[in-house]
């Protein structure tokens, strides 16, 4: 059950990540006018209120992956389903 728990808490992560990526993208990215230089405005992740930052996600995901690599075992599972390739 700590197996697929485990499982399951990264794909959330994965999920997560992803979202974040999304609305640090969306919002927080600035370009200077004329140059068109990118730069990142932190305030909307790093120093927002949130409870994490982007590296404690990092660190996080990064624990639950060696944990499952730590097992032995594969670290996903056999589709489940008629006809869907095993490679």
């Amino acid at each position: 059950a700590l197996r697929r728990a485990q499982q399951i808490a990264l794909r959330f992560q994965h999920v997560a990540n992803v979202w974040v990526t999304h609305v640090w993208e969306k919002f927080a990215r600035r370009e200077e006018k004329g140059t068109g230089l990118a730069w990142y405005d932190t305030a909307y992740i790093d120093e927002s209120a949130w409870p994490i930052t982007i590296q404690d996600m990092n660190i996080e995901m990064t624990l639950v992956q060696r944990s499952l690599a730590a097992s032995g075992l594969s670290a996903g599972h056999a589709p489940r389903w008629p006809g869907a390739p095993h490679d």
